[in-house]
């Protein structure tokens, strides 16, 4: 028990903090006895005790814990510290860019000064975006310089500080491990994000644009900022979007340094000629998909031919390093959509070269689609066209072409699950991140209970359906067209598998790629609890939550659920939370999610099956 009228400092404060954290079972208490007797210390400097809050946090925050009071004191200690600092260190003109002494809650304020003093820098700068990324709560903006390594930034940063020698400036991978260390929570940029004209292999950009991605859906609101002019604007000259796919397909676009697509290697753009050679076609109009870390790239093709050069099929073509797994993709598709009567899919056709091997799709549905969208970008994008119809769609993908016939190979079976899920599990990888994530070591998290139950459940024996399943069904792996026909992709894990793993792996999808990072830990875990209920198997079942956007993911996950019940054997569905807290561990693997919610979900539903089955 700590005595809160003994007389503390700072150092005394990090060593109750760090006995606190070496006992699995935190005591939250205590923890707000620290944060108490923080706020009362007198003698210590604003800087320490912020240094000190932040650091607490970041601890909470890799256990899943949020406290509203310590970053209501954050919040309070930053705003102390802009208000007693002394004047921003500038070379020249002392009113140019933001008053400190002022908080700047309207953005605009920060960027008109931006503008109008770095006017002539920023018109020789070519290759940027202007950004805002917003904090949940009110806060004052800063300015931040992001770029690329190999970008044209340092001219550039060099005649800013001559201004202004104090501004933030990291490169993408600094800022991105800022980002994944939780130091940007409460703070809002103007961004200057400064990006490489060099052309690269799609591998590098795949993972720049994963790092631009996290960094901008780590905010609360990430807009885009486009100028119509730089001297005297308004509010008027700016148009701004919230578009984030399109502003990396337009990075891709600009960072060719000839005309071809920056965005393909040379093997991958022979690849995709050799798999049109004898189509009679003068252009290929195409662009990508998918660009998956496994280093697959999945692009949309349509081909305009010589003798008719309006008409446009589409295709798809996946092509990655030669491999088995393109193979694999191959036999999958004959045996499963080939196979079967599929309208739409038509044939699948393989090419392969020294440096890459593809497969080519055809997509028969219509001869003139102007446009096509995952449902990942659909989710994502609010502007979407389709954006308010994603239940609807979800109720297509089920009931459509191919899983009408998939439906007709329903057998019943009973059998251990882990011949159905080891697959999909790596217990060492599994425990490297949940060590990470619960600051235990490998040795404490392979005793602990979650890991204990992990390997039970894989060696129960049940009665479940199986039938063919498409087996990576996530949102960006299958897509809206403008004629509103669904298709699929990335058929590298179709085959038989557990009847309802299609909507499991949709719903994991949804809640741990989809749901704002931003939501709070606690709101989130009163998502999962009230999933729990067999009612969330029923469209209509109702639960009340204070972020729209949780309402409306809530409502999108029962319309999956209540698409699966015709799988789930004899309605028991203790099944499908069986089969979901094996694939919440799954996604508690992998970094692009937000494995602190998938954590404390697979905690949840292990308590779920322990006490109820």
């Amino acid at each position: 028990m700590i005595d809160e009228n003994e007389n503390h400092s700072i150092q005394s404060l990090e060593k109750l903090r760090d006995e606190s954290f070496k006992n699995h079972s935190l005591d939250l208490g205590q923890i707000k006895s620290i944060i108490l007797i923080l706020k009362n210390l007198i003698e210590e400097n604003t800087q320490k005790k912020l240094i000190f809050a932040n650091r607490l946090r970041d601890e909470l925050f890799r256990r899943s814990i949020k406290l509203k009071e310590l970053d209501s004191y954050i919040n309070f200690l930053i705003n102390l510290e802009t208000k007693s600092s002394s004047s921003p260190n500038r070379k020249k003109n002392p009113h140019i860019l933001a008053r400190k002494e002022e908080l700047k809650f309207d953005y605009f304020n920060l960027l008109s000064e931006i503008v109008s003093s770095f006017q002539s820098e920023l018109e020789s700068l070519k290759s940027y975006f202007i950004i805002k990324l917003e904090a949940e709560i009110e806060v004052n903006y800063e300015l931040l310089i992001l770029f690329e390594e190999g970008s044209f930034y340092e001219s550039f940063l060099k005649r800013v500080k001559n201004i202004y020698n104090d501004i933030k400036s990291y490169s993408l991978d600094n800022f991105h491990d800022q980002i994944q260390k939780n130091n940007h929570i409460n703070k809002s940029y103007i961004v200057i994000l400064i990006y490489s004209e060099k052309r690269v292999e799609q591998s590098i950009a795949n993972e720049r644009n994963e790092k631009i991605k996290i960094i901008c859906e780590s905010f609360n609101q990430f807009l885009i900022i486009r100028l119509k002019k730089f001297n005297s604007i308004t509010k008027q000259d700016l148009l701004t979007d919230n578009h984030l796919e399109k502003m990396l397909e337009e990075i891709n676009f600009n960072s060719s340094i000839t005309l071809k697509n920056a965005e393909l290697t040379y093997y991958e753009e022979m690849l995709m000629k050799k798999f049109f050679k004898d189509n009679n076609c003068y252009l290929l109009e195409y662009k990508i998909l998918k660009g998956g870390n496994s280093g697959s790239t999945v692009i949309e093709v349509r081909p305009k031919s010589i003798l008719a050069p309006t008409i446009m099929r589409r295709y798809v073509i996946k092509m990655g390093k030669p491999n088995s797994k393109i193979q694999t993709e191959k036999n999958n598709f004959k045996a499963y959509i080939e196979n079967y009567p599929n309208p739409g899919y038509d044939s699948v056709q393989h090419e392969e070269n020294v440096q890459v091997e593809g497969l080519r799709y055809t997509y028969a549905s219509s001869d003139t689609i102007s446009n096509s969208y995952s449902f990942s970008e659909i989710l994502r994008d609010t502007s979407n066209k389709y954006h308010s119809q994603s239940k609807q769609i979800i109720e297509k993908v089920f009931s459509g072409t191919p899983f009408d016939n998939w439906k007709k190979t329903k057998e019943l079976q009973k059998k251990e699950l882990t011949e159905f899920y080891s697959s999909f599990l790596d217990f060492d990888r599994f425990a490297v991140e949940v060590a990470q994530i619960t600051g235990q070591t490998l040795s404490e998290v392979k005793k602990s209970k979650i890991f204990i139950e992990l390997k039970n459940t894989l060696n129960k024996k049940i009665e479940f359906n199986t039938k063919v399943c498409h087996g990576d069904l996530h949102t960006d792996n299958f897509f809206n067209d403008d004629n509103n026909t669904i298709y699929l992709i990335d058929f590298g894990l179709t085959g038989v598998h557990h009847a309802i793993i299609d909507h499991i792996s949709l719903e994991c999808s949804i809640k741990f790629k989809h749901i704002p990072r931003y939501i709070n830990i606690e709101e989130l875990k009163k998502l999962e609890n009230a999933l729990l209920s067999i009612d969330s198997f029923t469209l209509g079942y109702n639960s009340e939550f204070k972020n729209q956007a949780l309402s409306d993911y809530f409502e999108i996950i029962l319309t999956i659920r209540n698409n699966s019940v015709s799988y789930i054997h004899q309605l028991n569905y203790k099944e499908y939370f069986i089969s979901l807290f094996l694939m919440t561990c799954r996604q508690v693997m992998y970094k692009d999610m937000n494995q602190g919610f998938a954590y404390e979900s697979a905690l949840i539903l292990m308590e779920k099956i322990v006490t109820d089955y």
